[in-house]
């Protein structure tokens, strides 16, 4: 009940009572002193007060505590173990740049990876000097990942044989003998790992970390994926996350689960989370029926790397992402990278999300390495050629066809690159 409601109430008593006079005797209706009904009408007005106080009350703890919650999600913070009270007193804490809460202490542990403040004992400057670093500078800046596969130490000993890529994204060599094979096999099995193998290779998984081998004529490739220290705590769960990306019964001998393989300062930057996911083949035929793919030459593990935020979830082709500002709104977008649909010409994707929505072009050229790198200011596709020096660096523009709608363009000192499809 509002001020205005019980105001209207109370209008309604009997005016000549509240004014000291009386009504018409009514043999039926027991008559209320005049003294009582204005005792009535006092506490009413009492009563509305306070209820209207209460009411502004309420609705002020309800403003600030949905502020606080937009707070907490556009700067990816997770209110996972704070109640009502301390998800308000935390966003106080921050935006008032105090920095003495304790309770921001927890939501900030559990919102960075890789940060351990104590609480109790973390001071002021730790606090402040923890959240310029990991959340405000980060979602300032412009955001670059160039690869996720074969990151980090993967807790066993690479042949020493093997040379890595150019692109460092796996190892390789070009005469490894199946003995050789066999034994690196069977050292990742007394790691703990699980195996199958195929006719072109084998993969090899355990909770934290899949591996891909390929083997055929004594070449031999390594790749791996492991769990990120970057991973969020309270993110989207590896058992969510296999929910929304494997098939629900796989036809997999080895058992396995999606790779929270987020880089670090992903999460805080977009409050996503990327994953690496192992495919079995068999598991892609199963509802072919009558095909007869599940042949053993066509039975390999791959893997699929994706975007997942909420129930928003986008197939990654290359590990290329970058997140900037492209058309100097003000806003950042998001730009990664896909292969071409193309065999026998190089062809590659590129996906813009923008505040519209989705735009995605088709672009031809030689054979290049590509990656986005920082350069004169903002963010620039870098393409190399893996057999020279030589190196190309294009602008990636948002800018209208001729008829009116949005696209994506890549510049080269004013020269667009070709598109595939066309003549330009």
């Amino acid at each position: 009940m509002n001020n205005e409601t019980i105001f209207n109430a109370i209008s309604k008593l009997d005016e000549e009572l509240i004014d000291g006079s009386f009504p018409d005797a009514q043999p039926a209706r027991k008559k209320t002193s005049t003294v009582l009904k204005l005792v009535i009408a006092a506490a009413a007005l009492l009563a509305a007060a306070g209820i209207g106080a209460g009411v502004s009350a309420y609705t002020a703890d309800v403003r600030e505590y949905n502020a606080a919650l937009e707070f907490f999600s556009s700067n990816s913070l997770t209110t996972e173990g704070l109640n009502r009270s301390e998800i308000k007193e935390v966003y106080r804490d921050i935006t008032s740049n105090s920095f003495s809460n304790s309770a921001t202490v927890t939501a900030m542990n559990n919102s960075i990876p890789g940060l351990s403040l104590e609480a109790g004992e973390a001071s002021s400057a730790a606090m402040n000097s923890a959240w310029i670093n990991n959340i405000v500078i980060t979602k300032v800046k412009n955001y670059i990942c160039n690869g996720l596969r074969s990151a980090g130490d993967p807790g066993f000993e690479i042949p020493g044989e093997c040379t890595p890529a150019g692109d460092g994204s796996y190892y390789f060599c070009e005469i490894f003998p199946e003995g050789s094979y066999n034994s690196f096999i069977a050292s990742l099995e007394a790691l703990g790992f699980s195996c199958a193998r195929t006719l072109s290779g084998a993969f090899l998984f355990k909770d934290d970390c899949a591996v891909f081998l390929g083997y055929a004529d004594s070449y031999f490739t390594l790749s791996w994926y492991m769990t990120s220290p970057y991973a969020p705590k309270f993110g989207v769960s590896v058992a969510e996350a296999k929910k929304l990306l494997c098939p629900e019964k796989s036809l997999s001998p080895v058992a396995f689960h999606p790779i929270d393989v987020t880089p670090e300062g992903f999460y805080v930057k977009t409050g996503g989370q990327l994953f690496a996911v192992p495919v079995y083949t068999y598991d892609e035929y199963a509802n072919w029926e009558g095909n007869g793919l599940t042949r053993e030459e066509n039975e390999h593990y791959y893997y699929a790397v994706y975007y997942v935020n909420g129930s928003q979830i986008i197939p990654i082709g290359r590990e290329n992402i970058a997140i900037f500002d492209i058309d100097g709104d003000g806003t950042e977008e998001t730009c990664y990278l896909s292969y071409g649909p193309t065999s026998g010409l190089f062809t590659f994707g590129v996906t813009v999300e923008y505040a519209k929505g989705s735009l995605y072009r088709i672009f031809l050229t030689d054979y290049t390495q590509l990656s986005f790198v920082e350069k004169d200011g903002t963010v620039k596709l870098r393409a190399a050629d893996p057999t020279s020096d030589g190196e190309h660096f294009f602008d990636i523009k948002i800018e209208n066809d001729p008829d009116g709608s949005d696209t994506v363009a890549l510049y080269e000192n004013g020269e667009p690159l070709r598109t595939w499809g066309t003549r330009k």
